[in-house]
Order: structure tokens, then C-alpha cells, then sequence
């Protein structure tokens, strides 16, 4: 069963989340809206909820080598419907986009004093991003997280001179937020999310700086959340 847990939340990349947005509030009439706590079921809700506007998958982490050598790691991937489902056209074509993916990925050496941050966009045509419930994947290009075994999933990323290639084994299962999981943001019907937590998932792999690579260990979070309204 899932624990409860309230606590503040960490906002998105709002550069991010506006870019990916680029809507008012205007733009959300046909999309489903968080309106009150409803069940939340696993594994089929750490997939996507394309019926909502918006939606992330969130992971940060701190990983140590074994001389103590630290690092913090942040990847996200949001994505952002096009249009809701009963006004998106069937068109033939392999680069037709419902969905809109955006992916986030830096790494925070502290030892050796380096922050590096990258970004990318994809549409969900062609195969070039998207997510799906079961197997657990999401994906931007090259840029994932995927399942590899009953609580187990692989995080991969690289840009410029850094990479992280992770294994994260969820030793606690789904904290939901607010109520049941429903996350009122605001007095407004509607100005909530569905939003919950895995808070501790040990995490084992390798970072790669430049030309050297560092067997790590540590601990990682991630949040998942989906909406249709202004977070």
C-alpha cells in the first residue's frame, strides 16, 4: 500500500515548464482536471496521463565514489499535450505529435567544484520521445529511465563531458501527496494535481566527468506529477 506524506514541494524548471507550456489558462478547456482524490493504481500510474496538459517525471540524487567523492545528479523529462484527445487529428504520418517532451539533465561534482547543465526538446513522433506504464519507460532520445526488473529501473543520460548510468531500487514504494494524492495548489476547482513520491530509491552505477568514470553509490528521490493547471 502507499504511504501518505505532505511536505513543500520543489517547483519545476519553471524556464522549463514555460517554454513547454507556452499556454494560458485559456488554453485547458477539453483536458481531464485534478478535481478530488480518486485511487491511484501501480504500476499503471508511474506511466503517462495523456489526458492531462501536463506531466514530469522528477529524479534528484547524491551519490558518493568509494574515497568520498560527491555528487548531485537532477534529471527530469516534463511533457505537455498538444492538443486534448477528442481534437487531435489521425494523420498517417511517423512524425505526427499528440505530446511535446522536454528533458533536464545536470550534475554537480562538488569535489571538483563543476556545475553542468543540459536541456532538450523532442515530439513524441517517430519514436523520438514518449513514456509508457508497462514496462516502466520514458524516454527523450537517448536520454531515459526504464524498468528492468519489479521495482528496479535504469537511468541514463550524457551531454557535453558528463554522464550518469544508474540503477535505482525503490525500497519504500509510492508516498502520495496531499490527500490520497491529490494535491490542491489553489482555492480555484481544478488548480490541483495528482502528485506522489519515490522517496528512497538506493541508487548504484557509474558518473563519468570528462575522462574519468566513478563508481558510485547513494540514494535518489523521485516525484511524478500531472495536471491540468497552473503549478
Amino acid at each position: 500500500a502507499a504511504a501518505l506524506l505532505s511536505r513543500p514541494r520543489r517547483g519545476p524548471n519553471l524556464a522549463a515548464t514555460g517554454v513547454i507550456g507556452g499556454a494560458s489558462a485559456e488554453d485547458t478547456s477539453g483536458f481531464a482536471r485534478a478535481t478530488g482524490p480518486q485511487p491511484l493504481s501501480f504500476p499503471a500510474d508511474y506511466g503517462p496521463h495523456p489526458d492531462y496538459q501536463t506531466e514530469w517525471w522528477y529524479y534528484t540524487g547524491n551519490l558518493d565514489d568509494a574515497a568520498g567523492r560527491h555528487f548531485g545528479y537532477q534529471f527530469t523529462i516534463f511533457r505537455r499535450a498538444v492538443l486534448p484527445a477528442g481534437q487531435r487529428p489521425v494523420r498517417a504520418s511517423d512524425w505526427a505529435a499528440d505530446q511535446v517532451y522536454m528533458g533536464h539533465f545536470a550534475l554537480t561534482d562538488v569535489d571538483g567544484q563543476d556545475y553542468q547543465a543540459f536541456e532538450r526538446f523532442a515530439r513524441d513522433g517517430a519514436g523520438l520521445a514518449g513514456a509508457q506504464a508497462e514496462p516502466y519507460r520514458v524516454w527523450l532520445e537517448d536520454w531515459r529511465v526504464e524498468e528492468t526488473g519489479p521495482g528496479t529501473t535504469r537511468l541514463q543520460a550524457a551531454a557535453g563531458d558528463v554522464a550518469i548510468d544508474l540503477t535505482l531500487s525503490d525500497l519504500k514504494g509510492p508516498v502520495l501527496h496531499g490527500d490520497r494524492g491529490y494535491s490542491q495548489k489553489g482555492p480555484d476547482p481544478g488548480n490541483a494535481s495528482y502528485y506522489y513520491s519515490l522517496s528512497r530509491l538506493a541508487s548504484d552505477g557509474v558518473v563519468t566527468v570528462g575522462d574519468r568514470s566513478f563508481p558510485v553509490q547513494g540514494l535518489s528521490w523521485q516525484d511524478h506529477e500531472y495536471s491540468t493547471s497552473a503549478l
